[in-house]
């Protein structure tokens, strides 16, 4: 497996605890075979990448180091492709059953390669997605649980581990390389100050990265993440100082999230009384009354209006003036009945005992005095005068059409 040596000390940056990428390179040497890493892993290693699903909760495993994507020697090290973890994700998101996800980590972390995409898919996942950490989220796998909705451990479970680190082979003396006039920081000497600077510049470029990703998805400070130095929190204390946000177990964890999918009007208001007013009153907070006034205003204006001005209507206005404000009738309804009465008719409805709802419409229009021609009611114009003039004041108020009179 040189050409795996060659890759781990290629100086690429990888975000892993220092025993996970002693026991890659061991691997990658032979000093662990196959059959032995199978036998400590105890299951198929095809199998480790499979999701489940607990009722409407998907649970997507990310366990041992992480490669971009899968390969023999990933498998053979027991990695993960990040590759792989992305598909699995993306098939949660288009499964309509699928309500939640849990990402159950157990892994020292990996190569940078796709980390910081992966994370931004998961930031942007739209259905609820949290992280349970059993063993530990260090480096690039604590990136990953970063950018889940929340992060719960198991009391003995460790995150942290956030910086950057590139291996080197030492040169080979018997090898002779040119390097071209104006690149060389293509190979950087690392027997010299000048050289060791060239990498670690790109490690702390990387790290800043990582930090930033951290910051956005955890809302911490620099100062929080960087007074850690790289090492980790074990269970309370990772919570108390803001690198996760609760300790739980998976059970539980899983049961939450199926709850929050299960819950009714009913039962949210009798067992979390708080939240339903709290939900509550942000949705009578976010109505605009007076949108919805004017709304309703303009709305019963043109049911009014396609009422009296609809060809049923003509000859017919007492018949429309009395559907038009004592009906709910709409526009269409009130033409087919009032194409079926006598055409001429000047018969009002004798007035409800309560108030009817011409006065209430009379009222919001100011109480016009009308008589014939809209002059103040002298006694003396006739019925018919009058319930013209009465059209005449209530369409003034209507949209611009051609209101019949």
């Amino acid at each position: 497996m040189s050409h795996v040596i060659d890759f781990l000390n290629n100086g690429t940056p990888w975000a892993i605890t220092q025993s996970a990428l002693e026991t890659i390179h061991q691997i990658a040497k032979g000093e662990n075979n196959l059959e032995a890493v199978l036998k400590e892993r105890g299951k198929p290693l095809d199998n480790t990448h499979k999701v489940t699903t607990r009722d409407n909760v998907a649970v997507i495993p990310i366990q041992g180091a992480l490669f971009p994507r899968a390969n023999l020697f990933s498998e053979i090290s027991g990695a993960y492709s990040v590759e792989m973890l992305a598909r699995d994700l993306n098939a949660a998101q288009i499964n309509p059953d699928v309500k939640a996800v849990v990402l159950q980590i157990d892994s020292p972390g990996g190569h940078t390669t796709m980390i910081n995409e992966f994370a931004a898919q998961i930031k942007a996942f739209d259905k609820p997605i949290v992280s349970y950490v059993v063993g530990q989220a260090a480096s690039a796998a604590y990136w990953i649980a970063a950018a889940s909705d929340k992060i719960y451990l198991d009391n003995t479970a460790m995150v942290g581990s956030i910086g950057v680190v590139a291996a080197f082979s030492k040169k080979d003396t018997n090898t002779t390389e040119f390097v071209s006039s104006n690149a060389p920081d293509k190979r950087p000497d690392l027997e010299t100050d000048s050289g060791r600077a060239v990498i670690q510049s790109m490690v702390d470029d990387m790290e800043a990265v990582f930090i930033e990703s951290i910051m956005s998805n955890r809302g911490m400070s620099r100062e929080q993440i960087t007074q850690l130095r790289g090492g980790v929190l074990v269970g309370a204390k990772a919570v108390s100082a803001g690198f996760a946000d609760e300790i739980s177990n998976l059970e539980a964890v899983i049961q939450s999230l199926n709850e929050v999918h299960n819950v009714d009007i009913t039962k949210l208001k009798a067992d979390h009384p708080a939240v339903y007013q709290a939900a509550f009153s942000e949705g009578v907070n976010s109505i605009n009354a007076t949108a919805l006034v004017a709304d309703a205003v303009t709305a019963e204006r043109t049911r009014i209006s396609g009422i009296l001005n609809c060809e049923a209507a003509k000859d017919r206005e007492a018949q429309a003036l009395t559907m038009a404000l004592e009906t709910e009738l709409n526009a269409e309804q009130a033409a087919k009945i009032l194409a079926t009465a006598p055409i001429g008719s000047t018969s009002q409805t004798p007035p409800p005992k309560d108030k009817s709802q011409f006065e209430k419409h009379m009222e919001a229009l100011g109480n016009p005095k009308v008589g014939v021609d809209g002059n103040q009611d002298d006694g003396e114009s006739t019925a018919q005068d009058d319930e013209k003039a009465l059209i005449t004041s209530i369409t003034s108020f209507l949209p611009e059409k051609n209101v019949r009179k």
